[in-house]
């Protein structure tokens, strides 16, 4: 990064550029984060470092407010007490009944428990909280035999109507429906008004070549593993629903039917939290939305898959990376049946060697890195499908901590393989060309101009990267 970049990111106190680069400010000898909330200094008195010994070796010493010694040893207090916290909800929703109840018990001030909970979840208090009762609700309904009427009270819901409204919303079932789901091998899904597929069209239709997945017209498939056991999850597409339908070679146990609702949320773009009727009426977004409003970016459905996609797809097109990735399925996936294989793992990535990656047309590289991440996965060195519950902040740090996971490949695995809501891949050539087109700017922006742009989209910029990668980049 220039200069002038650094300073940009600073005055903008990006979150994302922590770890990137410390902030010196020669007028009080005090080294800084990108993102300290502290008053800004004057450019004439910032140098920047690169790494903390370099800050504390030329005589500068460790800020107060934004705590650099810390994050540098990962320790983050306020980060510890949120993450107590929201464990303590998710043990119990019912003994939080609002969102003052939060406030009390987190030990900090309101305006300071959202700014946490939007900075490392991407979500308000409220919103936390009542995602966190519909996922307690759905596991009394399926797991402790209690009534609809007991789950609401159970999972700390005020009234039926409220617990019925959100349950629906957020899951596309009814909790009657819902509680009957185990052992079930089809299934449906209420969708939104005016629910528009691209977003799973797009990511299950990259490759009419795949055995792992497709999406045509109104329908699609994706080769999922579903409570240990290996099944295609069929999809259709409705005008007000998609009905789910699990096709395996063996009897499934019941649990199969829950993960695949999950991974049904996931491709269909249900489960990420979006901006309000409200906001989108606003500029830029009225302008970004006016043709898709309805459009629901689809996730992977593990955040491997996410991460895989995002190593491989890196420096060529979307199409050799498509082909790449059966290739790799067809290497290293378990087979379903003569033309359906399921997604490699980091398990069998883990036992692969980089020459039989290279005969996949696989750049040494890229060979080393996916192999790298894959064993570090498998030996719990990178706890990749767990890292969501301690936040975005703490998920970003500890995947750029290995060899080949950069800052735009992070980012991509925290937007399309976890669903946090307010993510930026910066760098990324489409997005790019996207914001110059939809803006209108003169020539191609840079990824300064480009943080700066997107900044109007905050905390929803996933969705504004997917709307700009859509219908803008092109």
């Amino acid at each position: 990064m220039s200069r002038d970049q650094m300073l940009e990111g600073m005055y903008r106190r990006d979150e994302a550029l922590n770890g990137r680069y410390i902030v010196g400010v020669t007028s009080t000898r005090i080294y800084c984060l990108p993102d300290c909330p502290a008053r800004k200094p004057k450019a004439d008195n910032v140098v920047f470092f690169l790494r903390e010994r370099d800050a504390h070796n030329a005589g500068f010493r460790a800020c107060k407010r934004c705590r650099p010694d810390n994050y540098y040893r990962g320790i983050d207090q306020d980060h510890a007490a949120l993450t107590d916290l929201m464990e303590r909800v998710r043990k119990d929703t019912a003994a939080f009944p609002n969102v003052r109840s939060l406030v009390r018990a987190s030990g900090f001030g309101s305006t300071k428990l959202t700014t946490l909970c939007v900075d490392h979840f991407h979500q308000t208090p409220a919103t936390l909280l009542r995602s966190l009762r519909v996922r307690r609700a759905c596991k009394l309904l399926t797991s402790h035999g209690l009534s609809a009427t007991e789950c609401c009270f159970a999972a700390g819901f005020g009234s039926l109507a409220t617990f019925y409204q959100q349950f629906g919303a957020a899951t596309g079932m009814a909790p009657a429906a819902y509680a009957g789901l185990p052992g079930k091998s089809a299934f449906t899904l209420t969708l939104p008004r005016g629910y528009s597929s691209r977003g799973m069209a797009a990511l299950l239709g990259r490759d009419p070549l795949s055995t792992n997945q497709g999406f045509a017209g109104s329908q699609g498939f994706k080769a999922v593993s579903l409570a240990g056991a290996p099944a295609r999850l069929a999809i259709e597409v409705r005008p007000a629903n998609a009905h789910l339908r699990i096709e395996g070679r063996a009897t499934l146990p019941p649990a199969a039917s829950i993960e695949a609702h999950g991974v049904a949320l996931r491709l269909l773009g249900l489960q990420q939290h979006r901006p309000s009727a409200a906001v989108l009426k606003r500029e830029p977004w009225a302008r970004l939305v006016s043709s898709a409003a309805t459009l629901r970016p689809a996730l992977y459905t593990t955040p491997f898959e996410a991460l895989l996609w995002a190593i491989v797809g890196q420096q060529i097109n979307i199409r050799f990376a498509a082909t790449l990735i059966r290739r790799i399925n067809d290497l290293a996936g378990e087979r379903i049946d003569a033309s359906t294989v399921l997604p490699a793992t980091a398990d069998a990535l883990a036992k692969v060697k980089p020459g039989d990656l290279a005969k996949l047309q696989c750049s040494g590289a890229k060979a080393d890195t996916i192999i790298r991440v894959a064993r570090a996965i498998s030996r719990n060195e990178l706890p990749i499908a767990t890292l969501s519950s301690a936040g975005a902040a703490a998920a970003r740090q500890c995947l750029v901590t290995h060899k080949g996971i950069g800052p735009w490949t992070s980012e991509y695995v925290l937007m399309r393989g976890m669903g946090f809501a307010d993510c930026l891949p910066l760098g990324d050539s489409g997005l790019r060309n996207g914001v110059g087109k939809f803006f209108k700017l003169p020539k191609r922006p840079d990824s300064t101009e480009v943080a700066g742009r997107m900044a109007a989209f905050a905390p929803y910029r996933s969705l504004a990267t997917h709307h700009i990668w859509m219908n803008h980049s092109g």
